[in-house]
């Protein structure tokens, strides 16, 4: 429930940034998928483009004829880039409220743009992140609000990219 409201807060700018980065407006491909993640810095030392390939792959929507259903087979739809990106902020590295606090940020963007300036300043990965299949401490729902709200200050939803 709480996903669905952290979705529901950013949903016009989501669907706007499908909008303006899907093939004819229907249909992302890994390609242009990678391409928003690489413009945007989010390939780096922590999730790689073979993770960022995983989160893409497992993310589609299953197809019963695979000759009927190609682009969906080979691409995602808005539904799907909703859970590649649930799945990115699940993966990251997303410091609690505090942890930020007593490090001297206000945000995980303050953060985030620190550490990709200087890489010493990051605070160090998580136990809980950085795999698909560890247990995670916080909820998903914090981490992609964090997330979303990067992104915006990165430029993501912007109308010029």
């Amino acid at each position: 429930m709480a996903v669905e409201k952290t979705f529901s807060k950013w949903l016009r700018k989501l669907k706007l940034l499908f909008r303006k980065r899907a093939d004819r407006g229907k249909y992302m491909s890994w390609e242009r998928f990678l391409e928003l993640m690489v413009s945007f810095d989010q390939i780096d030392e922590e999730f790689s483009q073979r993770q960022a390939r995983l989160a893409f792959q497992w993310s589609k929507m299953r197809v019963s004829d695979e000759m009927k259903g190609y682009q969906k087979l080979k691409m995602l739809d808005f539904v799907s880039l909703l859970e590649v990106i649930a799945r990115i902020a699940d993966y990251k590295t997303i410091p609690p409220k505090d942890t930020l606090r007593a490090a001297g940020y206000k945000n995980f963007s303050e953060y985030q743009t620190a550490w990709k300036k200087n890489a010493r300043l990051w605070l160090g990965r998580r136990p809980s992140a950085g795999g698909w299949q560890k247990r995670k401490t916080q909820p998903l729902s914090y981490k992609l609000d964090a997330l979303l709200q990067y992104w915006e200050v990165k430029g993501v939803f912007s109308l010029h990219f």
